[in-house]
C-alpha cells in the first residue's frame, strides 16, 4: 500500500485536476479497489453498477496499461484518460479521469446505442446520463494528460507524444494477409476491374454542374464500365449500403463544389444514408441512391439559378441552422456585419420577400414536414417553430398552403 504522504499527495492532485477542468477523477489503488473521487455527477452510469465495474469496463476497452495517459473512447462514446501511478517499478495505483464527451449526444445517437447494446435502461435515463457529463474537447485531455503526468512524475511529455502513444498501442486490428496476393486475385486474374476513375469523376461533375439530364446518361454508362467494388464479404446488402453509402458521401461533397449550402448538403447526406440503413432490400437500396443523386442535382441546379451575394448567403445559411430558434432581424443583422435597414432591404431586392415572410414561408415549409412525417401534434409544431398560439399559427399555414393543418395531415400523412 502507497504511503501517507505520496496518498496525500495524488489525492490533491486527483482534486486539483477534478476542480480546474470540471471532470471526474478516480483513483484506485493497486488492488483494482476504488479509493476516492472527486467531481462524480449525480446520476448514475447505466453501464457500470459500480466503481470497480466501471474500472473493468474501461479495462475491457483497452489493450494497454502504461504510466503514460491512455486515452481511451467506450463502446458507449465515454472518453477516459487513465494513467497507472507507478513509482520504484512498483503499481500503487490508477487514476481515472472521466468520463467525458467531446460533445452533447443526440437523441438519434442515444437510441442507437440502446439497440446497438440492448440495454434495457430507457432512453429518457441515458439522455440525463449523457446531459450530467462534461463537455471535453479531445486537445483539451490531451493537455489534462499532460499535466496530470507532470504533476505525477515531474517529467514532461509533448501532446505529439501521447497522440503517438495512443496510436500506435497494441490494437486488436483486423490483419489483411497476402495484400498483394489479394490485390492480384481481385481483379488481374479474374479480369474484373473497377469502374475506371474518370467515368466515376463524370459522374460527380454533373452533380457539381446540376446537369440532372446527363446524371441519369453516366449512371447508365457505369454498369457497362467495370465492377463495382466489394466492401462487405459477408453481407451482399451491406456491400450495396456501404457502396450506396460511398457514393452519397462523394455526392455530398460534389453538390457542395456546385454551390449548395454546407449544412443542407450534410443534412441531406445524414438523411438519405439513414434511411439507407433502413432499407430491407437491393432494390430499395439502389432507388434510395439514385433519388440521393439526382436530389443533390436538382439542389444544386436551384442554387446556381439564384445568385445571391455573399451577406445574403450567410442570412440564408443562419436561418436553416437557426430555424427553431427566435430569430431576429438585429440577430441576422450582426451575423451579415451590416445595419438592419441595409439587410432588410438588400434581402428583399435578392431573395423577392422580406425576411420575416421569408422566415415565416421557411417555417410553414418544416411544418409541413413534421406534421406528415413526425408524430409531434399540432402544439408541438407550432411551439417548436415559435408560432405564439395555435389560432395564429393556424391562420399562417391556410395562407401559404390554402389548407388547414388538420386539412393539410389529412391529405398527406
Amino acid at each position: 500500500m502507497m504511503n501517507s504522504p505520496f496518498l496525500t499527495e495524488v489525492e490533491y492532485f486527483c482534486k486539483l485536476i477534478s476542480e480546474t477542468f470540471k471532470i471526474p477523477v478516480t483513483y484506485y489503488t493497486q488492488n483494482d479497489e476504488h479509493l476516492f473521487e472527486f467531481g462524480q455527477t449525480a446520476h448514475f452510469n447505466p453501464f457500470a453498477s459500480s466503481k470497480t465495474a466501471q474500472l473493468e469496463l474501461l479495462s475491457s476497452n483497452q489493450s494497454v496499461i502504461s504510466d503514460k495517459p491512455v486515452l481511451t473512447t467506450s463502446f458507449h462514446i465515454e472518453n477516459y484518460l487513465s494513467f497507472i501511478v507507478d513509482l520504484s517499478e512498483e503499481r500503487m495505483g490508477t487514476m481515472m479521469i472521466g468520463p467525458s464527451l467531446y460533445q452533447d449526444v443526440q437523441d438519434d445517437i442515444i437510441k442507437g446505442i440502446k439497440n446497438d447494446f440492448q440495454l434495457t435502461t430507457d432512453e429518457a435515463s441515458l439522455k440525463e446520463y449523457f446531459s450530467s457529463l462534461s463537455i471535453v474537447p479531445k486537445s483539451t485531455l490531451l493537455h489534462i494528460g499532460k499535466m496530470a503526468y507532470y504533476l505525477l512524475y515531474h517529467k514532461k511529455i509533448d501532446i505529439l507524444d501521447i497522440i503517438e502513444f495512443n496510436e500506435t498501442r497494441d490494437q486488436e486490428n483486423p490483419v489483411i494477409e497476402s495484400l498483394d496476393l489479394q490485390v492480384s486475385a481481385e481483379s488481374r486474374q479474374t479480369k474484373a476491374f473497377h469502374h475506371p476513375y474518370l467515368q466515376e469523376k463524370e459522374v460527380f461533375r454533373c452533380i457539381t454542374e446540376g446537369n440532372k439530364e446527363e446524371l441519369f446518361i453516366k449512371m447508365s454508362s457505369m454498369t457497362e464500365a467495370g465492377k463495382a467494388g466489394v466492401l462487405s464479404k459477408r453481407s451482399h446488402i451491406r456491400n450495396y449500403k456501404n457502396l450506396s453509402i460511398t457514393a452519397i458521401t462523394l455526392a455530398t461533397r460534389a453538390a457542395m463544389e456546385g454551390g449548395l449550402e454546407q449544412e443542407m448538403a450534410y443534412t441531406l447526406s445524414d438523411i438519405y444514408i439513414q434511411t439507407i440503413e433502413e432499407a430491407g432490400t437491393i432494390a430499395q437500396v439502389e432507388r434510395i441512391q439514385t433519388e440521393a443523386l439526382t436530389e443533390f442535382t436538382d439542389r444544386v441546379k436551384n442554387s446556381k439559378q439564384k445568385k445571391y451575394s455573399k451577406p445574403i448567403n450567410t442570412c440564408l445559411s443562419h436561418i436553416f441552422k437557426n430555424l427553431y430558434e427566435d430569430l431576429s432581424l438585429t440577430e441576422l443583422a450582426e451575423v451579415t456585419h451590416l445595419s438592419s435597414s441595409y439587410l432588410s432591404k438588400l434581402f428583399k431586392q435578392e431573395v423577392g420577400v422580406s425576411l420575416s415572410v421569408f422566415i415565416q414561408n421557411e417555417r410553414i415549409e418544416e411544418a409541413k414536414k413534421l406534421l406528415v412525417f413526425s408524430h409531434y401534434s399540432l402544439t408541438d409544431i407550432y411551439t417548436m417553430l415559435n408560432f405564439n398560439d395555435q389560432s395564429y399559427f393556424s391562420k399562417v399555414f391556410k395562407k401559404v398552403t390554402g389548407m388547414t393543418p388538420k386539412e393539410y395531415k389529412e391529405s398527406y400523412g
